[in-house]
């Protein structure tokens, strides 16, 4: 009986693990925007209508970083007009890692400063 006990535990354990895995959490976020391909993958979740319900978690998640970085970059260092939406940054980023290969294996973080500074530069005094 204690036997049977310990397996069903163990049985149910692994079947939570492994959905448990299938959804990002805070300690995998930084993973999912490691470099700039990464992000190139965030901005597609992030642009596609139908997808799954990780990816929509996966897009939501890149455009809540993208409203973080707005509203916590100094305003000297972008210059983001008032009426740009999500969808714009999203794709502003996109086209400027298609026009830059070269940084895809580059911090996903400076990607996204790079690609926003150079679509939006900030204003000089």
């Amino acid at each position: 009986m204690k036997k049977l006990i310990v397996i069903a535990v163990g049985i149910f354990c692994c079947g939570c693990g492994r959905d448990a895995a299938r959804i990002p959490s805070a300690d995998t976020s930084d993973v999912l925007m490691k470099d700039g391909n990464s992000i190139l993958r965030l901005c597609d979740m992030a642009q596609k209508q139908k997808s799954s319900v990780v990816e929509k978690m996966e897009g939501f998640f890149f455009e809540g970083y993208l409203r973080g970085y707005d509203a916590g970059a100094p305003p000297s260092s972008l210059n983001l007009p008032p009426e740009v939406t999500l969808g714009q940054q999203v794709e502003a980023i996109r086209q400027w890692l298609h026009k830059h290969p070269e940084q895809l294996k580059v911090d996903g973080r400076a990607v996204i400063s790079a690609a926003l500074k150079d679509a939006y530069p900030p204003k000089v005094p």
